[in-house]
């Protein structure tokens, strides 16, 4: 009623306060990831993938590191380099090539090896502002699974902030250009459908995308974090950051690696298990069981 007679005061209808506050935080966070995806996008379309042959030849260059491009130069250089063993590693992310006085390493591209210096800042400062969300379900702002919510923010702020910011060998790793990926690709669906909620507009392509996108994301973000947390464990064990040793006043010992041990194991199965069913469980409810035409 209340609403009825201020429409026909006023002209418009007053919105509630929760509802523009979410509106808003909404469409902030959506142009961020459209931000960050947008630059990752526009310079790997620039650079590209390419691989770089940096080579270290004390006849030719006096001990200094000289760049080359991969492969012309080094199919130039075929005859000199003819017994020369070319090793790729497992992850594609270096290359080595080397006889008695010619050493020579593969790196990916700027776009890749330089995500974190150039996007790295807007990312740490939007998963800052995704704690809202958890404060969200506790003022009754949203409703939803207060665990489900902590533990999603949670282990990205865990990814991205002891993972990542606190090793700098890790920002230079092509992992990380994959996992801004992943998440940003699931933020820029998810927001624009809170929002388009919130405004009772009904989109069916997005909502399908909504409760679609996270089947292949998903699994693809597990991995990524994974190998992120399993590459940093070496780099932990030699810097011993985060790690607390006895004797000290508090009498207690913590070491961080094997933190991240027992970490990875509870990523890898009891945390994937619960955030793939809490999805699996919204988009029956959502979108309904598939029926398969016999």
């Amino acid at each position: 009623m209340y609403d009825h007679l201020h429409k026909e005061e006023f002209g418009y209808k007053k919105e509630d306060y929760k509802k523009v506050y979410l509106i808003f935080y909404n469409l902030f966070q959506c142009i961020g990831f459209i931000y960050i995806l947008s630059v990752m996008g526009i310079r790997y379309y620039r650079d590209g993938s390419e691989l770089t042959l940096y080579s270290l030849n004390a006849a030719e260059n006096s001990g200094l590191l000289k760049q080359r491009c991969f492969p012309e130069d080094y199919r130039r250089d075929s005859k000199q380099c003819s017994r020369s063993c070319i090793s790729i590693a497992i992850h594609t992310q270096s290359c080595a090539l080397a006889n008695a006085s010619h050493h020579s390493t593969l790196w990916p591209g700027n776009s890749i090896r330089h995500t974190y210096e150039v996007v790295g800042n807007p990312m740490k400062f939007i998963q800052i502002l995704q704690i809202l969300e958890i404060m969200h379900l506790v003022f009754d702002y949203t409703r939803g699974n207060p665990l489900i919510t902590t533990l999603q923010v949670g282990g990205r702020a865990f990814i991205l902030f002891f993972m990542i910011e606190a090793e700098p060998r890790m920002q230079t790793k092509p992992v990380v250009f994959y996992i801004f990926i992943v998440w940003s690709v699931v933020e820029v669906i998810r927001y624009p459908y809170y929002m388009t909620n919130l405004l009772n507009v009904k989109i069916s392509a997005l909502t399908w995308l909504r409760y679609t996108i996270w089947m292949p994301l998903y699994p693809l973000g597990f991995v990524f974090e994974g190998i992120i947390v399993l590459r940093n464990i070496p780099y932990f064990e030699e810097t011993e950051k985060f790690t607390i040793d006895l004797p000290n006043s508090w009498n207690f010992a913590f070491y961080f690696p094997t933190f991240l041990r027992i970490y990875l194991l509870m990523l890898c199965f009891p945390g994937m298990f619960a955030m793939m069913t809490h999805m699996n469980s919204a988009r029956y409810k959502k979108l309904g069981k598939i029926k398969i035409k016999k």
